[in-house]
């Protein structure tokens, strides 16, 4: 099989330090969707304290403070027009929650609390979240801010919740909430209410894979239907995961598992392809032309049919070829050609499987230099049709994702042979 590479760097493609405001240290946490706009908090000029900031190719800008002393930014739309994070107020007496703009920093209050902070915003910076401390402190709650005010996103059931992400139009909010009987679950907030993952899922027809628990959901796509987070597995070990309801289908998804059926499917397909040249030359033509057994005369021809086949346990590959060609002496030399049709079949994990089915050419020029001295140059073009078959689980069902390219193999094998280099008794 030929698989071409390439690599290539534009002449927008950098890396760049993106510098300070004045300070020795700098940190960026949010960039914008076209990735223009860069956000994060910079320490100040001495050191004396650090402010959020909004990087352009321009340069570093400070977007000041809510009136104290430390900002920080943390996320940013998707034009990066809009940013959040948070910021200390007057007196360093509390952290809130704030969302800048051209105009400067707005100060988004909190839910009755002491401090908020901002960690998400919608893709036209309209709609804020994060987290507030609520009347007397007495737990912090997810919000939702719009220009209307603070929204209290409530719980599942528990004392507290934290908001991690937001989708592009700012109707679903996920993170993490405590729930009634004490455990922490992963939630997803729609103007329904706020729904426990597994509930969403179990809502959608999904099953959950026995032993899961889902802890946290730290961020969701555009839409809302894909969410992502931190989970435990039926091993009790920390796994990342992946949720989805939608016309695509919905399930539990572990990022690991994918990838690697990922990572199988573009391995053991070029695997086939490479199999496939090797059984009709080093099969079908292990020997060359000339050691075919086939009678050499001065200016005569010949012709052959051949057949071969093959299994390989360990990759789980069969393949099988059929052969037939014609061939002139001319001189010491002998030339041939002949058209094949060949198939491989190869199984994947999970049911999953590779199909080859196509035709090739091969071509051969062979020479006797005497002496039992032989050379030989083989060539050999296939072209086949393939279905591609990747399995890969969600939730407790096995998903199917389905590829029909074309494939295209050549080789090309340079052999010296000496028959009869010596002789010990009837053995040669």
């Amino acid at each position: 099989m030929a698989v071409a590479c390439a690599s290539s760097v534009r002449a927008d493609d950098a890396f760049l330090g993106l510098g300070t405001l004045g300070g020795t240290n700098s940190y960026a946490y949010g960039v914008s969707a076209d990735g223009a706009v860069a956000v994060g908090e910079s320490e100040i000029a001495g050191d004396a304290a650090s402010h959020a900031f909004r990087w352009t190719g321009s340069g570093m800008q400070d977007l000041g403070t809510l009136g104290g002393t430390n900002s920080w930014a943390i996320g940013v739309s998707a034009d990066g027009a809009v940013v959040v994070g948070e910021s200390w107020i007057a007196g360093d007496a509390a952290r809130h929650a704030f969302r800048w703009t051209g105009g400067g920093m707005q100060d988004l209050g909190t839910l009755g609390g002491t401090n908020s902070y901002a960690t998400g915003v919608s893709a036209d910076g309209a709609v804020a979240t994060g987290t507030s401390q609520i009347a007397g402190n007495a737990a912090s709650h997810a919000f939702r801010w719009t220009g209307g005010g603070m929204q209290d996103l409530g719980t599942l059931g528990g004392a507290e919740s934290w908001a991690s992400g937001v989708s592009a139009d700012g109707t679903v909010v996920v993170g993490n909430s405590e729930t009634a009987g004490g455990t922490f679950r992963a939630f997803r907030w729609t103007d329904s209410g706020m729904q426990d993952v597994a509930d969403w899922l179990s809502a959608a027809g999904v099953t959950m894979p026995p032993g899961w628990t889902l802890r946290e959901a730290a961020a969701t796509n555009a839409d809302g239907s894909v969410v992502v987070g931190i989970g435990s597995n039926a091993s009790g070990n920390d796994e990342a995961w992946l949720a989805r309801v939608s016309p695509l289908g919905s399930g539990l998804i572990s990022p690991a598992a994918f990838n690697a059926s990922v990572r199988e499917a573009g391995a053991r397909a070029v695997q086939a392809g490479t199999m496939l040249p090797g059984l009709a030359l080093f099969g079908a033509h292990h020997r060359s032309l000339l050691d075919a057994g086939l009678a050499r005369k001065a200016g005569g021809a010949c012709a052959w049919a051949t057949a071969d086949g093959m299994r390989n346990h360990s990759a789980d590959t069969r393949m099988e070829l059929a052969e037939a060609g014609v061939c002139k002496d001319v001189g010491s030399a002998r030339f041939g050609a002949g058209v094949g049709k060949a198939w491989a079949r190869q199984g994947w994990s999970l049911g999953g499987g590779a199909e080859y089915d196509g035709q090739y050419l091969v071509a051969e020029a062979a020479n006797a230099f005497g002496n039992g001295m032989e050379a030989s140059l083989t060539g050999y073009y296939g072209r086949f049709d393939t279905q591609l078959r990747r399995n890969y689980r969600n939730g407790a069902v096995v998903d199917r994702s389905h590829g029909r390219p074309d494939a295209k193999s050549a080789a090309l094998r340079a052999r010296l042979d000496w028959k009869d280099a010596t002789q010990a008794g009837p053995f040669s």
